[in-house]
């Protein structure tokens, strides 16, 4: 039986509502309903920081070592307008106001008609991007838009830290800061000319869990917007 994604609305039912069916479904024997939260804060500090915040709600104690809940993807899009990047953030946003109990018809609209695409690590595709070992704790995590060289994100509890590039095929353009990499074939890039400057940059961050009813199946929270791009 599949595993159902629920919101979490915030009135008196709704902060029960996942208490009951997890213990309705336990003395069924029925599959356990797996709902994430969104990041705790997904922002823009200045010009060139982005600052994640994990939401420790995403723990579930029951599950103990074993966490369906392994940490966060970053999507992301690049413009060469403001307003074509302001034009796809309120067509997100309204999508996540009119679906915010369906993250999957949320993703499909966000990667599929906006072709918003996920942030890679420079040395592994592997997901999440950012894993959280430690979920029942907070932490914070740094993305840097470095003007040169390749852009990082930062463990502020622990300093650790790894390069993000772009995911595409040309291994030689991946860095995010050249802004002659950006060619109007891209599949990360809405442009109508090569090499724009500056460029504009909308992102959205997605909590990841695996499926522990269905191996290989991946479940998301409801994305958080940053609800203006950030030039660069």
């Amino acid at each position: 039986m599949r595993t159902l994604t629920i919101k979490k609305y915030p009135t008196l039912f709704g902060l029960l509502l996942p208490f009951l069916v997890l213990r309705i479904a336990g003395s069924c024997g029925l599959p356990k309903t797996l709902y994430l939260y969104p990041p705790l804060s997904f922002s823009a500090s200045g010009s060139n920081t982005v600052m994640l915040d994990h939401n420790p709600q995403n723990y579930d104690a029951l599950e103990g070592a074993n966490q369906s809940f392994k940490g966060y993807e970053i999507y992301y899009r690049i413009y060469d307008t403001e307003n074509t990047a302001s034009s796809d953030i309120y067509l997100l946003s309204n999508r996540i106001n009119t679906f915010n109990d369906s993250p999957d018809r949320v993703m499909s609209y966000a990667t599929g008609t906006l072709k918003f695409v996920r942030m890679k690590n420079s040395t592994t595709s592997s997901q999440p991007l950012i894993s959280v070992s430690t979920p029942a704790n907070p932490s914070q995590f740094v993305l840097t838009l470095n003007q040169v060289g390749n852009w990082t994100i930062t463990n502020t509890a622990t300093d650790a830290s790894f390069d993000v590039v772009r995911t595409i095929l040309d291994s030689s353009r991946q860095s995010f800061s050249q802004k002659s990499n950006y060619l109007v074939q891209d599949p990360d890039y809405s442009g109508a000319a090569d090499n724009p400057d500056p460029i504009y940059v909308v992102f959205f961050a997605v909590a990841y869990a695996n499926d522990p009813e269905a191996i290989g199946q991946m479940v998301f929270s409801i994305p958080a917007v940053i609800n203006t791009p950030i030039q660069f």
